[in-house]
C-alpha cells in the first residue's frame, strides 16, 4: 500500500523492450512525460523482435514489453493496447497496383517478398497464414529484423511486404479481394511481479494516443 501510495515519490530502475520501430515512434514520447516528471526513475530500453520481447519478459529480464501480437505464455500477462491492421505494402507505381483483382493472388506469388527474420513465437508476419490460406505462396528473398529496413527495401524495389498500418503510410497498399487480417499491439509484463506505477502509467498513456 505504501509503494502504491500517491504520496510516495516514484523511483526505480526499469528495463523495457519494444518491437523494432515502436520505441522511437510511439513509446518514447509517452515515456518522456513520465521520466521528465519523476527524476529518480532510471530506464533501459531495448529494441527487439516481438518473440524476443515475450521471451525476455517471461524470464524476468524485462519489466515490460510493448510488441505486436504476442503469443500466449503462462509467465506473462497480455494487455491489448490498440488494434493494428496489416497491409500488403509496395512502392508507389508498383506493377501490382495495376493488376486486376482476380490475378492478384498469382501475381503476389511471382514477385519477391520481404519477411521478418524467423524467430519462434512470431504469430502473424513471419508465416503469412491468411495469405497462404488464400493461395499466395510468398517468394521470400529479403529477410529483415527492423521494419525501417523493410520499408527501405520496398521503396527501392519491386519487393512487397506485409506491414503494420502505422509503418506503411509512406507506401502504397495492394487491395487483395477478401483480405482481412487484424493484428494488435500489446503490453506484456511478468505475471509473477506486481506492476510498478510508472509502467502502469506508460500503458495508460499509450492507450490514449
Amino acid at each position: 500500500e505504501e509503494l502504491q501510495s500517491d504520496t510516495v515519490e516514484w523511483e526505480g530502475r526499469f528495463k523495457i523492450g519494444c518491437t523494432h520501430g515502436l520505441l522511437d515512434r510511439w513509446v518514447l514520447p509517452q515515456w518522456n512525460k513520465i521520466q521528465n516528471k519523476h527524476a529518480k526513475i532510471e530506464v533501459e530500453f531495448y529494441s527487439l523482435r516481438s518473440a524476443q520481447v515475450v521471451e525476455q519478459v517471461s524470464q524476468g529480464y524485462l519489466d515490460l514489453g510493448i510488441c505486436y501480437a504476442p503469443t500466449s505464455n503462462p509467465f506473462v500477462t497480455i494487455e491489448k493496447i490498440k488494434k493494428e491492421s496489416l497491409k500488403i505494402s509496395v512502392r508507389k507505381n508498383h506493377p501490382l497496383l495495376k493488376i486486376s483483382p482476380d490475378k492478384l493472388v498469382s501475381s503476389l506469388s511471382e514477385y519477391q517478398c520481404a519477411s521478418p527474420k524467423a524467430f519462434q513465437g512470431i504469430e502473424v508476419c513471419e508465416n503469412y497464414p491468411t495469405l497462404r490460406a488464400m493461395g499466395v505462396k510468398p517468394r521470400v528473398t529479403f529477410i529483415f529484423d527492423s521494419y525501417d529496413v523493410a520499408i527501405s527495401r520496398v521503396k527501392g524495389s519491386d519487393t512487397w511486404c506485409l506491414l503494420p498500418k502505422s509503418f506503411s503510410s509512406a507506401l502504397e497498399s495492394v487491395s487483395l479481394p477478401g483480405w482481412s487480417d487484424e493484428s494488435f499491439i500489446a503490453a506484456i509484463a511478468p505475471s509473477r511481479r506486481p506492476p510498478a506505477r510508472a509502467l502502469n502509467e506508460l500503458v495508460r498513456l499509450l492507450k490514449e494516443v
